[in-house]
């Protein structure tokens, strides 16, 4: 069952890939990050969710599991804004995911 944090976050990721960064702003609601942790390892857990890394500002995302990265979601050096030259951690919606959405407008 979705919570409110990750139908929000699922919601969003349909619309375009996020950076770990960019999810935390969105989801924090105690300044501590829990949610949105909790709502990216929820999603990825259950195979709604991605994680991605762009190597380069202009390069082609790639699934974290074929990059190499080893990408521990509770490490809070994730989840910061990326400085210029570094890489981009990024969470991507995927068909499950998108599958799950309309599933659930279509109940209402």
């Amino acid at each position: 069952m979705l919570g409110e944090s990750e139908m929000e976050l699922l919601v969003l990721l349909l619309e375009d890939d996020y950076g770990l960064w960019e999810v935390g702003w969105r989801l924090r609601d105690d300044g501590s990050g829990r949610d949105a942790v909790d709502a990216v390892e929820f999603l990825c857990g259950n195979g709604l969710a991605e994680i991605w890394v762009r190597e380069w500002i202009d390069a082609e995302p790639v699934p974290v599991a074929r990059s190499g990265r080893q990408v521990d979601l509770q490490d809070p050096r994730w989840w910061r804004e990326p400085a210029t030259g570094e890489a981009q951690i990024l969470v991507s919606a995927t068909l499950a995911g998108h599958d799950a959405v309309r599933a659930l407008s279509e109940e209402k």
